[in-house]
């Protein structure tokens, strides 16, 4: 008896590793599959119509796999060189990724996450690049909605990421307008994600409000100082077991 539940065992163990082995082969598949459509969306003859149809297998594939679909786009982001305009087209489909996670209601938002090791370094790869880009480049308000997007899976993660280099930018007038452009979203948008930091990330905002001299950023300053507040009443009115929302 004990020979036979022996190789039963062995059985199931060789079933449970051909079934990986198939599941790997398949993610391997699907994934050159996404690097062929998102090289396809910087080639010079991917007309309009050719990029809304790119847009759209892609979307439809991070319904199936969503972790795949974001894990392949920042490798591609990450490591293939492409131009400007690529850059841009695969940042806002990016953001078209992420926002399948809220488009199917509760269920939709639990199937669509990524680890957490996954979102930190985009995080953290997003918000390197936006400091080293100008002001006028479009790319700056991609990454943004990207961020925004990211922030109700991760908030401490992509919270963390923004106020770091906010920091390290030395001076308010230095540092690039899309990160506090971040700030100002998710705290309109998604206030609960600051909830219980909410006063680290004033102490840690109001040095840079309280520095800046150059007008535009300094209005730029307020307008995220004010949605902060507005988060901050948003979070202590907030009751036990309410929606985040």
């Amino acid at each position: 008896r004990r020979g036979g539940e022996a190789s039963e065992d062995a059985g199931r163990q060789e079933e449970e590793e051909a079934h990986e082995n198939v599941e790997a082969q398949e993610g391997e598949c699907i994934q050159e599959i996404l690097y062929c459509l998102l090289d396809a969306k910087g080639s010079s003859l991917s007309t309009s119509s050719v990029q809304v149809a790119i847009n759209s297998s892609v979307i439809q594939l991070a319904k199936a796999n969503f972790s795949l679909v974001v894990t392949s786009i920042f490798s591609f982001l990450e490591n293939r060189q492409s131009s400007e305009g690529h850059q841009l087209w695969l940042l806002r489909l990016f953001c078209q990724v992420l926002e399948t996670r809220r488009s199917d209601g509760d269920g939709r938002v639990s199937a669509c996450m990524i680890d957490r090791a996954l979102a930190r370094d985009l995080a953290h790869h997003l918000v390197r690049e936006v400091a080293k880009l100008g002001q006028d480049d479009s790319r700056q308000q991609a990454i943004a909605d990207v961020l925004v997007e990211l922030a109700p899976m991760y908030p401490d993660v992509v919270l963390s990421g923004v106020l770091t280099m906010l920091d390290n930018c030395g001076s308010a007038s230095l540092a690039p307008p899309a990160l506090v452009n971040i700030l100002t979203e998710i705290a309109y948008t998604t206030p609960h994600v600051l909830d219980g930091r909410i006063h680290e990330v004033m102490g840690r905002y109001l040095p840079l409000l309280q520095s800046c001299k150059a007008p535009e950023m300094k209005l730029l300053l307020f307008r995220a100082w004010c949605s902060l507040c507005v988060a901050m009443v948003n979070c202590a009115m907030r009751e036990p077991g309410d929606p985040l929302s």
